[in-house]
C-alpha cells in the first residue's frame, strides 16, 4: 500500500509541475527577427551596410511596437544613437543571450526612468 500510495503522490505532484509548465508556455510570445547578441555585436563591428541597417531597424521597430502596445512612451526622451549603444553594452556583456532580451531590459529600464 505505502508504495501505491508514494506513487500516487509522485503521479499528483508530476502532473501538478507539468500543469504548471503548461501554463507558463501557454502565455509565452514568440519573437522572430532576431537571435543573438553575439550577432548583434558581430554585425555591428563590420558596419558593412545592411546588416548593420537592418538590426537598428528591428531594435527601433520592436522598442515603437513595445511602446504602442504598452502605450508607455519611452521613446519621448531617448535618442537613436542612445539606444545602439545601450545594446551594444548589453549585447557585448552577454554575447549568450538574446538581441530581445536586451531591448525588454531596456524598454524596462526606460519605463523606470520615465517615471522618476
Amino acid at each position: 500500500m505505502s508504495i501505491v500510495s508514494g506513487l500516487g503522490k509522485k503521479a499528483v505532484v508530476l502532473a501538478f509541475v507539468s500543469a504548471a509548465v503548461f501554463a507558463t508556455n501557454a502565455n509565452a510570445v514568440s519573437v522572430r527577427g532576431f537571435s543573438s547578441c553575439g550577432g548583434w555585436v558581430q554585425d555591428r563591428a563590420e558596419n558593412n551596410g545592411w546588416p548593420h541597417l537592418s538590426d537598428e531597424s528591428w531594435v527601433l521597430g520592436f522598442l515603437s511596437g513595445l511602446a504602442l502596445g504598452t502605450k508607455e512612451d519611452v521613446l519621448k526622451r531617448a535618442d537613436d544613437p542612445s539606444i545602439f549603444l545601450w545594446i551594444d553594452n548589453y549585447c557585448q556583456a552577454n554575447p549568450l543571450k538574446r538581441v530581445t532580451d536586451a531591448v525588454m531590459e531596456l524598454f524596462s529600464e526606460l519605463a523606470k526612468q520615465k517615471h522618476r
